[in-house]
């Protein structure tokens, strides 16, 4: 498993100085003053995993407010894969198509209470009842490959590429060394030593995308959001 950013460039700094060996080019290396570059293959090579495999996962825990029909949806949410309200006791809430959900929290007169129905639409998270108090959600949710520099100041915001590094399996963890190596080759001027490290990373993912993990149920079968449930 990889530890950190600084751990995937030393690694991907060691992959290219055995290609840069292999042709014999001392003008290939890379060297600390390129970790800029080499950090934005990473965040290129995480956004591809994040939108083709369900392995980038995370729990936010956003909170209504009474009679507010929806909460900004987190920026480096993807998809909402489970939802449950908490009022007490835990509830699981039905996930649906998030326009359906929006015309019917928008609607005069509105039925209000507990939420019991959620979906995503248009920047937000629209809510069925539309909270009649403050309630506390908490989604588990595959992440769209977002990241900030800095610490996250809570769930709703995006974690560190520290933190979607971790996440890696070994496997991914491995094709992401090739594709920010193979993209340094390309971006050098090297397309031949860039295709193997391009094959890797796409056949590694590739195999997650095709093998999904089991998806959770509590009390109610679900859909991942954007799905019709009846």
């Amino acid at each position: 498993m990889l530890a950190s950013t600084d751990d995937v460039l030393d690694r991907a700094k060691s992959r290219i100085g055995t290609l840069a060996e292999r042709v014999n080019d001392p003008t290939l290396p890379a060297s600390d003053a390129d970790d800029v570059l080499l950090t934005g293959f990473l965040g290129d090579a995480i956004t591809q995993i994040a939108k083709d495999t369900d392995r980038l996962e995370t729990t936010v825990t956003p909170k209504t407010e009474a009679e507010a029909p929806s909460v900004p949806l987190p920026p480096h949410v993807d998809l909402i894969q489970e939802a449950r309200v908490h009022d007490g006791k835990s509830f699981a809430m039905t996930l649906t198509a998030g326009e359906k959900v929006a015309q019917k929290a928008k609607a005069p007169g509105a039925k209000k209470g507990r939420p019991s129905t959620i979906g995503q639409h248009g920047g937000e998270l629209w809510l069925f009842p539309v909270p009649d108090e403050a309630y506390e959600l908490v989604l588990i949710c595959t992440m769209n490959g977002a990241y900030q520099s800095g610490s996250s100041t809570d769930d709703t915001t995006p974690p560190t590429l520290d933190a979607l590094v971790k996440q890696l399996p070994h496997e991914l963890g491995r094709a992401v060394v090739s594709y920010v190596a193979a993209e340094w080759m390309a971006d050098s001027g090297e397309p031949e030593l860039a295709q193997a490290g391009r094959r890797r990373f796409e056949r590694d993912v590739a195999k997650y995308s095709t093998a999904p993990r089991q998806q959770r149920t509590y009390e109610r079968e679900y859909q991942p959001l954007g799905g019709i449930t009846s």
